[in-house]
């Protein structure tokens, strides 16, 4: 029976959490890093390989969540094609400053710790409670900086990224940045507009759990450039789309299973491919191949005949109310059956402040906003929804929200 260790990761206590983790690891331990909120206990497997490695939750936005097994072996791995990936760009990653603002339980969080001790780089923990104070994040950039000449790297969320550009502090601190990676979620039009504009260093990614993190990204050149893609791929990856254009990826570091109602199941085709859950579009710019990101194959809806991406229209969606001055804070859209229609989507808003606002003018007037747009890209019903928020990577947990929506109609009718 493999040993096997669960570590919750309480984002305020970063430094006990590490120090428990490099025990494990002596120990060849399989560690299952979780939430702080999070209390499961994992089951010991047979068939688990010999350790160590860490098991890692996935899936959560999509509600098909399971877990995956990613020996250290591909972690290493990851953090040489990103070393690689730095210095094409001129960068000695040995003289980098890594800051990591992202929890240690997904692995966009956990690789930032990992690449310090493989390129032996300093590394700084950010906590959420810093994160909301910007000022307080520049002064301790500045303080950490040991040189002027120092490069400093880092990995953001659009979420985070959004609330840092609405801060002078927030902007200077994100300005002193040689690399921003940029991942989790689609990186909004404005948003991008925004950090050229000011000049930041974004480095616009792609990447799973199933990965072991990033597998494509673009050159802050490029970004500033004004490219909207998420790069080409790392050195280890190989990328090719199959059946209506879902993205297929090759590499060394898949991870080797993933525990599916307590069975560990392979992940990978016989030909060494994974396929993923998005739709995506590749196009040859010099020899490379440039990712773009359409949408996800489990929310895909067919609307009247039309496929509609969700994730794609809610970026638009958001962009355009926001840019006619609707008090609007976020933006989701969750599909629904529609007798007529087959499926149809509902908005959830989240208002920046309800004080002042008549809510159900509010809804009237967004409902009339869209009816130039085609039909099957506008929502059959607008809802406001207070406590609307992503987790803590950025996503959203659809099959919560979902649940929400249906509860919601039932109450309705």
């Amino acid at each position: 029976m493999k040993k096997i260790c669960s570590i919750i990761c309480d984002p305020e206590k970063t430094e006990e959490i590490l120090q428990q983790i490099e025990f494990e690891l002596t120990n060849k331990t399989w560690i299952h890093l979780l939430s702080k909120n999070n209390k499961e206990v994992f089951p010991s497997y047979k068939q688990l390989p010999q350790g160590p490695g860490f098991i890692i939750n996935s899936g959560g936005s999509t509600g098909r969540a399971h877990k995956c097994l990613i020996p250290c072996s591909h972690l290493n791995k990851s953090a040489l094609a990103s070393k690689e990936w730095l210095n094409s760009l001129g960068l000695d990653s040995q003289q980098c400053q890594i800051y990591n603002c992202l929890p240690l339980n997904h692995i966009s969080g956990l690789m930032p710790w990992w690449r310090s001790h493989c390129w032996n780089a300093q590394y700084i923990s950010i906590s959420p409670k810093v994160m909301r104070h910007p000022e307080e994040l520049e002064r301790i950039s500045i303080n950490s900086t040991y040189g002027t000449n120092t490069p400093k790297i880092t990995s953001l969320v659009p979420t985070q990224l959004s609330r840092l550009l609405k801060d002078p502090a927030g902007i200077r601190w994100l300005q002193s940045f040689s690399v921003v990676w940029v991942g989790g979620a689609l990186l909004p039009i404005t948003l991008a507009s925004l950090a050229r504009k000011s000049e930041i260093r974004l480095a616009p990614c792609y990447g799973t759990t199933e990965t072991t993190a990033m597998v494509t990204a673009l050159s802050p050149e490029k970004f500033l450039s004004g490219i909207n893609s998420h790069g080409s791929c790392l050195k280890d990856v190989q990328l090719r789309l199959g059946k209506n254009q879902r993205l297929e990826i090759k590499t060394p570091r898949l991870a080797i299973g993933n525990v599916i109602n307590e069975k560990v199941q392979s992940i990978i085709k016989v030909d060494g491919w994974w396929a993923s859950a998005d739709i995506a579009e590749l196009v040859d710019v010099k020899g490379n191949k440039e990712l773009t990101i359409i949408g996800r194959v489990d929310t895909a809806i067919n609307s009247g005949g039309e496929i509609v991406y969700p994730e794609l229209i809610q970026v638009n969606l958001l962009n355009a109310i926001q840019k006619a001055k609707f008090p609007v804070k976020e933006l989701l859209l969750i599909k629904v059956d529609d007798s007529e229609w087959g499926q149809r989507m509902v908005a959830l808003i989240q208002l920046c402040n309800t004080e002042t606002i008549n809510v159900s003018e509010l809804l009237d007037n967004l409902k009339d906003f869209v009816k130039s747009w085609p039909s099957h890209e506008q929502p059959i019903r607008w809802l406001n929804c207070p406590q609307l928020t992503r987790n803590d990577v950025g996503k959203w947990e659809l099959a919560k929200w979902e649940s929400w929506v249906k509860h919601k109609l039932t109450q309705d009718d």
